[in-house]
């Protein structure tokens, strides 16, 4: 794995002008500038701060679902054809952690573009702009309003027959026009007439749609405990819309961050030699984290997903425990200073937390590699306090059976008291190592910004050196607590310790 180094030199004017017009959405300019020849991949190279065009996109977002699609569609296409070019040894002058899956790679504060991509649909700072707040707040409304309700209700129904159609749709448009960024933007005017000719049929289907939802959003208003949350809110088409135009645009961040793929197979489509599980959406927010209004609508339209291993054996619980957790600003807790403290305390990423209240008895179960959910949270970092105390709780057979990890041969507690990696989270491997310098430095910067009022870059080198000393510190102390915590559910195994 490849040391995780930023980049030493300044952000180049190109770049500088390419990151602006996403901002701005002036998605022709950045068409230009991306079929332009450059000696790097223009989309992979970041700023000087860790900002990518990936980064922007998922922030900014698109006009339409056609430029959406494109710049997933491009940034895959570079990727790919810089991993080639890596593999064949030519890759002189090259940044090669160009290698880290983009829509993994943080920025130097902590986030990746999924968290950037939740954060402005479902928590923006307050300085946004009025309009993107409102947004935010209904979807956010409507999301908990549907939380609520039972999964085999009619318009949980609706809702999982509309994101359907959407895949669906664009299934059958790669079989069509292909999955080629050129071929979306070649074939825009046959696309748009295909659109324009449903978007008709749905206007003539929208009205009964329309009326129904309303008379549902009565129903639903009426059924929901804490109405007060929901007082002079309505459920309407209006919004029911608005959550399926997102859900698709997540959809596809998602299956492009976890696949580096946005082909979407069927039964038909599998070769002989070729091996692709069917796309679950649950599985894909597990592996990438995602706000908790997120993960609790996923597994209330999904709960099957939950208990549906893949071919490799892991549920969604595996994939959410050997993952990297969702930052605080795609989950909208940037601004809570204190974490709950006590010996059941919980701050564990929120789709781990769904997963374990939907099916607890995943957490007692293992892998085809003969691995609990448990050791995998362990292995990649994971504190008492961010999970494996939430996971031992659902299921304390794993450690009171004295149960050893497959890969490492040790029981939870020794599993624990490893030392900690330097090198960075490989996101394509099943195994997720610890990334302790990365982690000390985002704990270093908190630390800076909250106590002694100043941003890190501007700090002298002195202070640098002493928060990071300061933030080496507590993750030790964190990584002591959950040894303790451990060690006292089996005190027994500290005497079989003494006699080796």
């Amino acid at each position: 794995i490849i040391q995780m180094q930023r980049q030493s030199n300044e952000t180049s004017p190109i770049l500088s002008k390419l990151h602006r017009n996403i901002r701005l959405q002036q998605w022709q300019e950045v068409y230009d500038a991306l079929n332009q020849d450059h000696s790097q991949p223009m989309v992979l190279q970041e700023n000087k701060i860790g900002w990518t065009s990936v980064h922007f996109t998922a922030l900014h977002g698109a006009p339409d679902i056609l430029c959406w699609k494109w710049i997933i569609t491009r940034v895959l296409e570079d990727y790919h054809t810089f991993m080639r070019t890596v593999e064949e040894g030519d890759h002189s002058g090259y940044y090669l952690d160009y290698r880290i899956n983009p829509y993994f790679r943080r920025t130097q504060a902590g986030h990746s573009p999924t968290d950037l991509f939740f954060s402005k649909r479902l928590h923006p700072f307050p300085w946004e702009v009025t309009e993107v707040r409102r947004r935010a707040d209904r979807l956010k409304q409507g999301i908990g309003l549907l939380s609520k309700l039972n999964s085999d209700h009619e318009i949980l129904n609706d809702l999982r027959t509309r994101i359907q159609i959407k895949m669906e749709e664009e299934r059958e448009r790669q079989e069509r026009f292909g999955l080629c960024s050129d071929s979306l933007l070649a074939h825009q005017d046959d696309q748009d007439a295909s659109v324009e000719g449903e978007q008709e049929l749905e206007h003539e289907m929208s009205i009964h749609d329309h009326v129904h939802v309303i008379e549902q959003t009565h129903i639903l208003i009426g059924d929901i405990e804490g109405s007060a949350d929901t007082e002079d809110f309505q459920l309407d088409y209006e919004i029911l819309e608005a959550l399926v135009n997102f859900w698709h645009e997540m959809e596809l961040l998602v299956l492009a961050a976890t696949r580096l793929s946005l082909k979407i197979y069927n039964e038909e489509d599998a070769q002989p030699d070729e091996i692709q599980p069917e796309w679950q959406i649950v599985h894909g927010l597990s592996i990438i984290g995602c706000p908790r209004e997120i993960a609790n609508l996923a597994v209330k339209l999904y709960p099957e997903q939950v208990r549906t291993a893949g071919d490799d054996g892991n549920l969604p619980l595996h994939l959410a425990s050997s993952s990297h957790q969702t930052s605080a600003l795609a989950d909208g807790t940037w601004h809570h200073d204190q974490k709950p403290y006590g010996e059941n305390a919980s701050t564990a990423p929120p789709m781990m937390e769904c997963l374990l209240k939907e099916y607890p008895e995943a957490a007692s179960e293992k892998n085809n590699a003969g691995s609990y959910p448990l050791n995998l949270a362990i292995l990649a970092g994971k504190s008492w306090q961010d999970g494996v105390g939430d996971i031992f709780r659902a299921g304390p057979n794993v450690v009171l059976n004295g149960s050893v990890d497959s890969i490492f041969g040790l029981q939870p507690c020794m599993l624990a008291a490893l030392p900690r990696c330097d090198s960075a989270i490989d996101y394509n491997s099943g195994l997720k190592v610890r990334e302790s310098r990365f982690e000390e430095e985002m704990r270093a910067k908190r630390s800076a910004s909250k106590n002694i009022g100043s941003m890190w870059m501007l700090l002298p080198d002195s202070s640098k050196v002493r928060a990071l000393s300061e933030a080496k510190l507590d993750i030790d102390k964190i990584q002591l607590t959950t040894i303790y915590q451990l060690l006292r559910v089996v005190p027994e195994f500290i005497g079989g310790l003494c006699m080796i």
